[in-house]
């Protein structure tokens, strides 16, 4: 933990240097940018700093407060100095040293760069691979081919072998694109989770991670810039939902085994505002929600559902609407059902998505696996072509299991 919390901040030490230097420098042209950019990793790294010292106000964690102070910034930045329009500070230290491993390629798929974490982890050292089409840089990890090769934004877990040993890797591929919407090529990013998958269910080291995936960042920072001309209030609403985004995806008391029932409603409800306010109209969040005092159950096994419904049942739909959160307190368990009105999927594609045979659904497969070592139950798919899709699941209300 010491070491990792070491090289991070180092890390950020790092950034924050050559940050100060791009905006102490009166001729650089982003200076402004450079300034926010500054102020806004600033503020966090302190806020977390000063919490890892002990050093709080009245014994409270100021780490979440201190993202809305950036996201704040971030969205002052973007309105008022354009800042997405800053070239990357500082490229080649940030993405060579970067923890977790980057490819990126062209349209072709031709490899285009990698950074020293990727070859580490895919063993590929020294090689002299850029430049080479991407089925013949990574033949020996045909996994990793075919999620890069598929041609779409989505995120995946692959596994490698290497030796005797086994390794694991979740990776998230990302479209880049210019600002005419002109497709330019991929970049996956990857995280080795092989230590992650070797630990304990009851650790919920497996599920702790960050949920936060870069376009929805981008999309919610987006909407809410242009609130910020045409009703700074709503903005404001937003950027308060966005922390709580942020926070309950970060906050160190995910490490508890299980969490409240409001503390993942509220999570979910914070999702939910924000993508009312992308989609307007096209949305309609039901709750429909019994009596739910006593009900714990485990951090994130819910809001994968509600993103999922909305990501694949209503946004790709021409004529669903209404996603509905639906909790029913029964004598021996507790029925949660997601449900949606959007495009459904066929036997088949249910199947192959919880085998984890495709991205079709967000996080289906892991809240599959955690249901089976936690309860020893199962998801239960309800879904036509066209006629929407229904997730469910049982949680026990056995005394063993929820304590």
């Amino acid at each position: 933990m010491i070491p990792f919390a070491l090289y991070n901040f180092s890390l950020t030490a790092l950034t924050l240097f050559i940050l100060g230097r791009a905006w102490a420098d009166r001729s650089f042209q982003h200076r402004m940018q450079a300034k926010y950019l500054f102020i806004g990793l600033l503020v966090p790294m302190t806020a977390t700093l000063l919490h890892l010292m002990g050093i709080d106000y009245h014994n409270i964690d100021a780490t979440p407060y201190s993202f809305a102070i950036t996201e704040s910034l971030l969205t002052f930045g973007i309105f008022r100095y354009g800042l997405f329009d800053l070239m990357p500070v500082a490229l080649s230290h940030v993405f060579e040293e970067m923890k977790p491993g980057m490819i990126v390629c062209d349209r072709e798929y031709r490899l285009t760069d990698i950074n020293p974490s990727a070859r580490q982890m895919l063993d590929l050292k020294e090689q002299n691979i850029v430049g080479i089409p991407v089925i013949a840089a990574f033949a020996h990890i045909p996994e990793l081919m075919r999620v890069i090769e598929k041609g779409h934004s989505g995120t995946e877990e692959i596994s490698y072998r290497r030796g005797t040993d086994q390794y694991y890797y979740d990776v998230t591929v990302t479209e880049l694109d210019n600002d005419k919407g002109i497709s330019l090529g991929w970049m996956a990013q990857i995280y080795d989770v092989t230590e992650r998958k070797k630990e304990s269910i009851s650790s919920e080291s497996a599920f702790l991670r960050a949920q936060i995936k870069p376009h929805f960042l981008f999309n919610a920072l987006n909407v809410i810039a242009v609130l910020c001309r045409v009703d700074p209030e709503k903005a404001r609403e937003l950027i308060l939902d966005l922390s709580s985004y942020m926070r309950h995806s970060f906050d160190l008391r995910n490490l508890e085994k299980y969490i409240p029932f409001e503390e993942e409603l509220d999570f979910i409800k914070a999702y939910v505002r924000i993508e009312e306010a992308r989609f307007k109209d096209r949305l309609n969040m039901v709750y429909e929600i019994d009596d739910t005092q006593g009900l714990r159950l485990p951090p994130l096994l819910l809001q994968p559902l509600v993103e999922n419904a909305i990501r694949h049942g209503i946004r790709k739909s021409k004529t669903g609407r209404i996603v509905i959160l639906r909790v029913k307190n029964l004598r021996e368990h507790y029925l949660i059902e997601v449900e949606d009105d959007g495009d459904g999927m066929t036997p088949k594609q249910t199947e192959m998505v919880l085998r984890k045979q495709n991205t079709g659904g967000v996080g289906l497969y892991n809240i599959q696996k955690r249901l089976e070592m936690l309860y020893g139950t199962q998801l239960s798919i309800e879904s036509n072509p066209s006629a929407g899709t229904k997730v469910t699941m049982l949680l026990p209300k056995r005394k063993e299991t929820i304590e």
